[in-house]
């Protein structure tokens, strides 16, 4: 028996994603974004495809999933949303928004869960409790009106060529949502702040980074092009799994933390580092904090440590082309202010965190001055 994600998979796409504007791909990724975290706080299982039959598909399982959600979102906000523009379809071939939305349930079946419209503006419908119009945020179909729900019957049957009206046996919701389309990065961000101190404890977390890294995941699976020929296909090139997602979860809210900078922060100010090669060493940090968040690193040890950017940052923030043949400079104010003068950065910082944590800082302690040259160049 072929399951529903099988079945997923063997259907091709009746249409790959046409260009959109940059803005229209971001906003999708941060909702897409929102949805994980709030299928996190709900503590369900789940796997989310993006850009596979419709914008966003979530399965109710990673593995042996049985049913479907279909989301398709649109960020056009010149004027409320009605039936009749749901219903439109350009110069009368195609589908519509909500003809495409029905397709997965003739394709798909009894696997589909439930089929959704997210917009980012009121829709004005005539429903049951007010058949005039009314505009409202949500609504399900079968709150529709009979009129409407006439108009609905028919435009189905006609644009899939139905030998009978269809049948209304999914539930099928028409919402708007608050993510803002001109700062859904920033509400999306504070999302995740706030999900981070629920579910990991309120304290400081370096959240930028931690968004960055995980909106690249997503975004990841939604720039994949190849073919898709298996389940397994799916899930590890177009799909993010609760298990993959929740754990990034938890590698971001320790790498985000300024619990793990802070130990390091007074290494440095023990080793009389200045403040402004602290606020360097602080930015290098942060950097390679954000590629051991990075899921394309995992299991992944380069052959030299610092050959990464984020590792380069690092050493060239302590100076570390002291060889002779470089003889690299840093401006330096002595610790008391009477003068200040051109000398080298001591080694005695990097050295201390060589040893104090060697699995960020991989250096060794006794050829330090001279590997470094040599790996960053």
């Amino acid at each position: 028996m072929v399951t529903p994600i099988e079945e997923f998979v063997r259907r091709a796409p009746r249409e790959r994603s046409g260009t959109r504007s940059a803005n229209r791909f971001d906003y999708q990724l941060s909702w897409a974004f929102c949805l994980l975290l709030d299928l996190e706080g709900q503590n369900r299982d789940y796997l989310l495809v993006l850009d596979y039959h419709d914008d966003v598909v979530v399965f109710d399982a990673e593995n042996q999933p049985t049913q479907m959600d279909f989301y398709q979102i649109k960020t056009e906000a010149n004027r409320n949303w009605t039936l009749t523009s749901l219903l439109d379809r350009a110069n009368g071939v195609g589908l519509s928004i909500i003809g495409k939305l029905y397709s997965h349930r003739l394709s798909f079946e009894k696997a589909v869960r439930s089929l959704n419209f997210v917009g980012v503006v009121p829709i004005k419908l005539k429903t049951k409790d007010h058949p005039k119009g009314i505009v409202v945020d949500y609504c399900r179909l079968t709150d529709l009106c009979d009129e409407a729900l006439a108009q609905v019957s028919k435009a189905l049957q006609k644009e899939h060529e139905l030998p009978d009206p269809p049948a209304c046996d999914v539930e099928f919701i028409l919402r708007t949502d608050a993510l803002s389309v001109k700062d859904h990065a920033t509400h999306a961000e504070g999302r995740l702040s706030r999900h981070l101190a629920g579910a990991f404890g309120d304290r400081s977390y370096n959240v930028s980074h931690a968004f960055k890294a995980l909106i690249d995941e997503l975004r990841r699976g939604n720039n994949f092009e190849g073919d898709v020929r298996s389940s397994f296909d799916l899930v590890h090139k177009k799909g993010v799994g609760r298990v993959e997602f929740s754990g990034l979860l938890k590698r971001c809210a320790g790498a985000a933390s300024r619990e793990r900078w802070e130990p390091v922060q007074r290494t440095l100010i023990q080793d009389a580092v200045d403040v402004f090669e602290l606020a360097e060493y602080e930015r290098a940090w942060e950097t390679w904090e954000l590629v051991r968040c990075d899921p394309s690193t995992r299991g992944a040890k380069p052959r030299r440590p610092w050959g990464t950017v984020a590792g380069r940052s690092i050493l060239n923030t302590a100076s570390a082309r002291k060889s002779p043949s470089t003889r690299s400079k840093v401006t330096k104010k002595r610790r008391h202010g009477k003068s200040s003068g051109r000398t080298e950065f001591s080694s005695l910082s990097m050295k201390s965190l060589c040893r104090r944590w060697p699995d960020v800082f991989q250096a060794s302690e006794h050829n330090y001055l001279q590997q470094t040259e040599a790996w960053i160049s």
